[in-house]
């Protein structure tokens, strides 16, 4: 069973990704900061971080640069509230695998999950 770490301040979020994650048969953890994040990553070495790009602690584009210093296997799907091309593009040279803006579609995140895993 694939672990997914779903990282983003907001906790219906969390908690409605979770949810529908773990419908599909996946084991789900969450984090709420940059910092949390990294420590979820370090003792649990998820296969996907589903990645929100504003945190309180620091920014998405920071926690995925720890992120894949620690394990740079793992999958990063990067999510946003901004619909900043500079930031996609930034997100993606450090690695993310997927770029998707919110409101996120959850059939549209599953896809993406399924195809990256």
């Amino acid at each position: 069973m694939e672990t997914i770490l779903i990282v983003d301040d907001e906790r219906l979020i969390r908690w409605s990704l979770s949810e529908e994650l773990s419908k599909e048969g996946y084991s789900t953890l969450t984090a709420e900061t940059v910092k949390e994040a990294i420590t979820r990553v370090r003792e649990s070495m998820p296969e996907l971080v589903i990645l929100d790009l504003r945190l309180p602690d620091g920014t998405g584009i920071e926690a995925l640069e720890a992120i894949k210093k620690i394990h740079p296997e793992v999958v990063v799907i990067v999510l946003t509230a901004e619909d900043k091309s500079s930031s996609a593009v930034q997100a993606m040279k450090l690695g993310a695998y997927d770029y998707l803006t919110k409101p996120v579609r959850v059939d549209e995140l599953k896809l993406v999950i399924a195809k990256a895993l």
